[in-house]
């Protein structure tokens, strides 16, 4: 259904939550796609950050190893420019709530 236009949008949709390895591989799969339109890629990098906010980076390590030569072998901007984005939103670092900080005279604070 991804190479459906008509489905690709519902498809893309399910992967943002479906919380699977494979889900994230689709999206990822979409992105690395020359012939995808650029709407298309968008939608794909907006599900691909849903996933990884909701349910961290579930992609094989060969896949960000892949996609670091893909970036530095990049002989187009298009493709260094998408690539470039799954970049930086792998390499985001995860917002989680702030850790309290030491009271100056080394206790722990009190979250009270």
């Amino acid at each position: 259904s991804l190479n459906e236009p008509r489905l690709a949008v519902a498809a893309i949709e399910f992967l943002a939550v479906a919380g699977r390895p494979e889900a994230q591989g689709a999206l990822h799969a979409i992105l690395r796609r020359p012939n995808a339109s650029d709407d298309l890629r968008q939608r794909a990098l907006d599900a691909f950050r849903e996933s990884v906010g909701r349910f961290g980076i579930l992609l094989e390590t060969c896949a960000i190893v892949d996609e670091y030569r893909r970036y530095n072998a990049a002989g187009d901007p298009a493709t260094r420019r998408w690539s470039g984005l799954v970049l930086d939103l792998l390499e985001a670092p995860r917002q989680g709530p702030p850790t309290p900080a030491p009271s100056p005279s080394g206790d722990a604070p009190n979250p009270q």
